[in-house]
């Protein structure tokens, strides 16, 4: 019976129509934050729209990749990764020229840690684009993703060689911590993971998660 979950966990077709059928959805989403974002004037509210129109998107590509892919249990991290890490720096575009590399490899995301996932690496990019990068002209971000290790655990690591010693001083610097504590809110309770921020020439983020995430 298409739809059932098999031995291995995969779904039938049905499930591969769904992640189609909820991709084109959130485009719509999209398409309608543009509209309502060419209306308004106030920053405050611009950005608050961007956030959320980020997120919206984030999710739009979960769905849009797996359906690509035709494989509902898991998907390469490697092109959906890069989809979003160019979907965020669009959106949030800034003056400054960013240079960033992906290397997944052949890893594959369980379906059911991709959102999340993907929300969590869309914070931590969306971070550094506005904060780390705050009035440089040029710099670089990588990203890193593999597993599951021996402990069937990922990892997931982000780096950029922006201001390290960016400090939270005003309502807007709050208003981004504020989405810092989500994600890692994400990775503590839906991922039930840990993550972990250095610096050092730059700022770091290690994100480790176990792959039964979702069980």
């Amino acid at each position: 019976m298409n739809g059932q979950i098999g031995a291995g966990g995969d779904r039938g077709p049905d499930a591969v129509m769904i992640h189609r059928g909820v991709a084109d959805d959130l485009q719509i989403i999209t398409s309608l934050f543009d509209i309502k974002m060419a209306l308004v004037a106030d920053e405050d509210a611009l950005c608050t729209l961007r956030e959320l129109q980020t997120l919206t998107k984030v999710m739009a590509i979960v769905h849009g990749t797996m359906y690509a892919a035709g494989t509902p249990a898991a998907v390469g991290a490697q092109l959906l990764f890069e989809k979003i890490v160019k979907s965020v720096r669009l959106t949030h575009c800034t003056q400054t020229w960013i240079a960033s590399s992906v290397d997944c490899g052949r890893t594959m995301l369980p379906a059911a840690c991709a959102v999340p996932c993907a929300f969590v690496l869309a914070e931590i990019i969306r971070s550094s684009v506005l904060c780390s990068f705050e009035g440089v002209a040029e710099g670089r971000m990588d990203v890193s993703f593999s597993g599951p290790g021996d402990d069937g655990w990922y990892t997931l690591v982000v780096a950029d060689n922006g201001f390290p010693e960016y400090i939270l001083s005003d309502e807007d610097d709050e208003n981004e911590a504020l989405s810092m504590s989500v994600a890692e809110h994400i990775v503590r309770y839906r991922l039930r993971g840990t993550a972990e921020r250095r610096e050092e020439d730059g700022v770091t983020w290690t994100v480790r998660f176990p792959g039964a995430c979702a069980d």
